[in-house]
């Protein structure tokens, strides 16, 4: 199966609604990973979390990266935040590449 992959302006978008994240928890990847990992983890008692990886520095960085869990404040900001960044991406119609209309010059409607 093919990666779907986030069009420029939701990339853009989505960097944008990560600076409070990033404000509080840090800015590099691996802080990132870790709130969600926890966030996502703390939902639930019985919470399981599939990640992705490419690299082994992903994957020691999934299994060794949890730290200590997410306050009840910590929690809350990462749901009102990603809230908030997934009605942004709704808003925005096409967020992933292959969700936008190939170009069709030189082609005809009965023949696409």
């Amino acid at each position: 199966m093919r990666k779907r992959r986030f069009t420029p302006a939701a990339l853009r978008l989505i960097d944008a609604e990560l600076v409070p994240l990033r404000e509080r928890f840090g800015p590099r990847p691996e802080d990132l990973a870790r709130v969600v990992l926890r966030y996502c983890l703390q939902r639930a008692d019985n919470a399981a979390v599939l990640v992705g990886f490419t690299t082994p520095e992903q994957v020691e960085a999934n299994f060794t990266g949890l730290g200590e869990p997410l306050s009840a404040e910590d929690l809350e900001f990462v749901r009102e935040h990603m809230g908030t960044l997934r009605q942004a991406l709704d808003a925005t119609g096409e967020v992933f590449t292959d969700e936008v209309a190939a170009p069709t010059i030189g082609v005809g409607r009965d023949e696409r």
